[in-house]
């Protein structure tokens, strides 16, 4: 089972659900054809703000321009072809030219609140084998089990944390709590049981959750708290629902931090900014911003988020 593991400008939300169109769907597939590399215009923008980034380099294999005022560059390329963008105040993205209808090449930007070091244990956190992106790409839907909907504090609590986490993805991702999933959903199983194996022979943890994700995609899990107390917490609650997000435990405090922490029972800045941009990307995606080998043959796999929590 291995070891637990104990960037947000505002922008428009037309802007911001047309970014996630192309993005949370599952994200880019490997190019259906190649061909002979003809002249293409790409378009460089900041995956924050859909701004134009002037001055990055472009470049894929010999050829490499900057890119102009607007944002511009044109390439020689075919399907399949490798494109590498660098700029300052951005991750190195590392990608590969599909088709013409995929020339928009989205940056993850470096913020104050969302360092390199951050977004890496965030998002890309160890837990997850291959060290790739991990999330859901469907609705998410949590299903407290008798236990919990018979506490109302706990089942009203549970409810509130997932409509945090729906909300912290721009309500791209719904979060619906239900007695029972729909056949094939991505369902998230909320119980609470102190005779969990783990909990009882870990004293110090409150609760633990564990995923299960084939190709890097979240396809169901569960939540177990090791009482009504701590089922009753929004804070760990809320730390719970970020983790069926795929995120991880950074060192950076906040919601996500390594113990559930009770000043923090919402998504920070800096958490909420990350959770857009891995929406951008699809699973699979690695550190710090490459997609080439997405749509590879992955075995399923499996995570377990071990959690203390300080009331």
């Amino acid at each position: 089972m291995g070891r637990p593991h104990a960037f947000f400008k505002r922008v428009s939300l037309p802007l911001f659900l047309a970014i996630l169109g192309a993005g949370c769907g599952g994200g880019p597939t490997s190019p259906s054809a190649t061909g002979p590399p003809v002249p293409r215009a790409l378009s460089v923008v900041s995956g924050d703000t859909g701004l134009a980034v002037a001055g990055a380099r472009v470049s894929s294999g010999a050829q490499a321009v900057t890119t102009d005022a607007r944002g511009g560059a044109a390439l020689d390329l075919a399907p399949g072809m490798p494109i590498t963008i660098e700029a300052p105040g951005f991750f190195l993205r590392e990608t590969i030219f599909r088709s013409d209808s995929d020339t928009t090449l989205w940056l993850w930007p470096i913020r104050a609140d969302a360092q390199e070091a951050f977004i890496l244990e965030l998002v890309y956190n160890h837990l997850v084998s291959d060290g790739s992106l991990t999330r859901p790409v469907s609705a998410v839907f949590i299903e407290l089990t008798p236990a919990v909907r018979s506490e109302a504090t706990a089942s009203a609590v549970q409810a509130q944390a997932a409509a945090q986490a729906q909300a912290v993805t721009g309500n791209s991702v719904p979060f619906t709590v239900t007695d029972t999933a729909p056949a094939g959903a991505v369902a998230i199983s909320v119980r609470i049981d102190p005779n969990d194996p783990f909990l009882r022979d870990n004293p110090s943890f409150a609760a633990i959750t564990r995923v299960t994700f084939p190709g890097n995609r979240i396809t169901g899990g569960s939540t177990t708290y090791r009482g009504v107390r701590e089922a009753s917490a929004l804070s760990l609650a809320a730390h719970e629902m970020g983790h069926a997000l795929g995120l991880g435990h950074p060192s950076q405090r906040g919601l996500m931090s390594p113990v559930a922490l009770a000043q923090f029972s919402d998504f920070t800045r800096g958490e909420a900014f990350a959770v857009r941009m891995m929406l951008l990307r699809a699973p699979g995606n690695r550190p710090p911003d490459n997609d080439r080998s997405v749509g590879a043959a992955s075995a399923a796999r499996s995570a377990v988020y071990a959690c203390p929590w300080e009331p």
